[in-house]
């Protein structure tokens, strides 16, 4: 916490789970480097965490409600104090690493992006959400659940339908206009996807920096999974009815362990353009920072790649697969049928395999 202007601030909405509560606070503390305002709503825990947030806040970071008033309305009581541009609405039982916010931060440069998120790992550290499919029948699923976080496909930023507001980073102004999540969901669940759908519509984006790990203990507050999940299942069908339009033209995302076409296409379903360039020296990157309005470029290396070259694509936005030999290239292809809008490169090199293109 600092007195000077904040350039953030974290809110935090609280309904028991006071270990979580502790630890969420505590990373906070130690890990954000930039002036950040702390605003911390709990909805009458039972649990001995009003009384601790009481001894270890300050007066004006803590707002104690005398009942639960749910996740979206407690957001919502929050954002009226908050005095940075940006936000951060971050759950009780998420964790974030040192250094967290600048990359996030910086990420809404971009005037094309809305909202950014972190990659989620779970508690054994592992992959719990890289960004998340959102199917028309309004199913949310997660990308990317159970992978290893040091995998090639998480070193570069790309845009998401849609991501948990576990840890979302939005400039105020903008939850403003829209007037913030919509209570009409109850205590929890599907607020967040109702707000990133309809900040969405002002033609920006969702994007994830997947360089910036974010723990998240996943329901830390809901003692009974059961419960969840009822709230979910009553849930959907408003947030269905709501953006029936937006969701219109959105497929199923089944089986992505095993499907994987399915998996490269609901990972990839924000950026309807997607780029295939195929060569076998990887070219000079643009300077200047990402932009996340254009198409989504993959390069397919067939050859040796210049490591800092590989490094900067990735960091302004663009996959770059690094293939061995022809195999490889067909490997990819075939995970990735009908994906790509269009294929580029040397004539030569794109004649060789134009077997495997076609």
């Amino acid at each position: 916490m600092t007195t000077t202007a904040p350039q953030l601030a974290v809110v935090i909405v609280t309904y028991g789970a006071r270990d979580w509560v502790e630890r969420a606070i505590g990373a906070v503390r130690r890990h954000t480097s930039v002036p950040y305002q702390l605003i911390v709503v709990d909805n009458a825990s039972t649990d001995g965490t009003t009384e601790w947030l009481s001894e270890h806040l300050d007066p004006d970071e803590l707002v104690a409600l005398g009942g639960n008033s749910g996740f979206a309305a407690a957001n919502d009581l929050a954002l009226n104090t908050v005095r940075a541009p940006v936000v951060c609405f971050l759950n009780s039982d998420a964790l974030v690493p040192r250094g967290w916010a600048e990359p996030l931060l910086g990420v809404l440069d971009d005037p094309a992006v809305v909202a950014a998120v972190p990659l989620y790992l779970n508690l054994d550290g592992s992959v719990q959400e890289a960004g998340c499919n959102v199917d028309a029948d309004g199913v949310i699923t997660p990308i990317g659940l159970g992978d290893d976080p040091s995998n090639a496909e998480y070193r570069w930023p790309r845009r998401v339908q849609h991501a948990s507001a576990a840890c979302l980073v939005v400039r105020t102004a903008d939850v403003r206009a829209v007037g913030g999540f919509d209570c009409g969901y109850g205590l929890a669940y599907y607020e967040d996807v109702d707000l990133l759908v309809t900040l969405q519509q002002s033609l920006r984006h969702v994007v994830l920096m997947p360089t910036v790990h974010v723990v998240h203990g996943r329901s830390a507050s809901t003692a009974d999974r059961t419960v969840a999940d009822a709230r979910v299942a009553a849930n959907r069908p408003r947030f269905v009815r709501r953006h029936a339009a937006a969701l219109a033209h959105r497929h199923h995302a089944y089986d992505l362990a095993r499907e994987r076409h399915r998996y490269y296409a609901a990972r990839d379903a924000a950026a309807p353009e997607r780029r295939l360039v195929v060569v076998e020296t990887l070219p000079a990157p643009p300077s200047g920072p990402p932009r996340f309005d254009g198409p989504l470029t993959v390069f397919a290396v067939c050859g040796t790649a210049d490591r800092s070259r590989v490094a900067a694509w990735r960091a302004l936005g663009a996959e770059v697969l690094e293939l061995d030999d022809d195999r490889g290239l067909r490997a990819v292809l075939s995970s990735r049928r009908f994906h790509f809008s269009t294929v580029e490169g040397p004539a030569q090199l794109l004649d060789r395999h134009a077997a495997l293109l076609d």
